[in-house]
């Protein structure tokens, strides 16, 4: 019980297939590519970094502390810098709280 096929393959197949696997194989595979191409990935770099500067940014912007000061406080803070002593304020309070 053989079974035989219908398929069957071209005359001289086998012998040129050497020959036409070679010339598949020898021919180099040129893509030309274009400008645009080839600076794509040197866009996609400057964007990211784009990208990590605004959201760090906005970070930053976002848990930043505004301070505002009293009149009071930046007459001290002056008083601090001229003096160069932070003690010599508190004991100067101190001794015009108790006269």
């Amino acid at each position: 019980m053989t079974k035989k096929s219908d398929i069957r393959t071209p005359e001289g197949y086998f012998e040129n297939l050497q020959t036409r696997l070679m010339g598949i194989a020898g021919e180099p595979a040129v893509q030309k590519t274009s400008f645009a191409r080839k600076l794509l990935p040197y866009f996609a770099y400057a964007a990211s970094l784009v990208a990590i500067v605004l959201v760090g940014s906005a970070i930053i912007r976002s848990t930043a502390v505004t301070e505002s000061y009293s009149a009071w406080e930046e007459n001290l803070v002056a008083e601090v810098m001229m003096t160069g002593d932070p003690y010599a304020l508190i004991f100067d309070t101190e001794e015009s709280m108790n006269p």
